[in-house]
């Protein structure tokens, strides 16, 4: 069994889970459980400007790899710590091929992930709340999350992805509407048309 591991970049400076060293740990531990050979490793950058979009000029590198050595592309799923198109795109297109494609699931990353994340969660809603006239957390927390994914709608759509394309990537990434829902073209379209709406007012 041959594997060519995709380090999926670092989201800050700081120690934290995300950071490459830790990614490559577990999938050399879990490439020695297989007893897989590893062919090549990976890493994108995580963009300076816009953490989410960007190039992935390496995680092309090693889909080439792939194809030369018939390997396995082997990435550690990360949920929404990581939402980039062009890498959705790449991965679906590899896989339409015939490529093989693992998303590796480690219980103890994901355990160092949730610690983190709630803990940026409490500082998000300590911080927002303490404002005078504040909404409350719970509040405070469902406007942020909804602010992100238009945020995320309004970038996707304006490097040309039709409706339904932004839909299939809110969805790949386990994204659902503001109501729990899987996205459709018509609801990406009407979101979008609200917020541009709103921002005319």
């Amino acid at each position: 069994m041959r594997f060519v591991l995709y380090i999926r970049g670092q989201l800050d400076c700081r120690p934290s889970p995300t950071a490459a060293n830790e990614q490559r740990k577990y999938l050399r531990e879990f490439a020695d459980t297989e007893r897989a050979t590893v062919e090549g490793t990976f890493s994108d950058p995580i963009p300076e400007v816009d953490g989410y979009l960007g190039p992935v000029p390496e995680l092309h590198k090693a889909i080439e790899l792939c194809r030369e050595t018939d390997a396995t592309l082997v990435y550690l799923t990360m949920g929404a710590w990581r939402r980039n198109p062009l890498f959705f795109q790449a991965i679906r297109d590899f896989e339409a091929e015939g490529g093989n494609v693992l998303r590796q699931t480690s219980k103890t990353f994901h355990d160092k992930l949730e610690v983190v994340r709630e803990a940026f969660c409490v500082h998000v809603q300590r911080t927002k709340s303490g404002r005078k006239g504040g909404l409350g957390k719970r509040r405070q927390s469902t406007i942020y999350i909804k602010q992100n994914i238009i945020d995320q709608l309004v970038g996707l759509r304006e490097q040309g992805l039709t409706f339904a394309r932004i839909a299939e990537t809110l969805n790949a990434e386990g994204k659902t509407t503001f109501s729990g829902k899987p996205w459709s073209p018509d609801t990406v379209r009407k979101v979008l048309k609200n917020s541009a709406t709103k921002k005319k007012r």
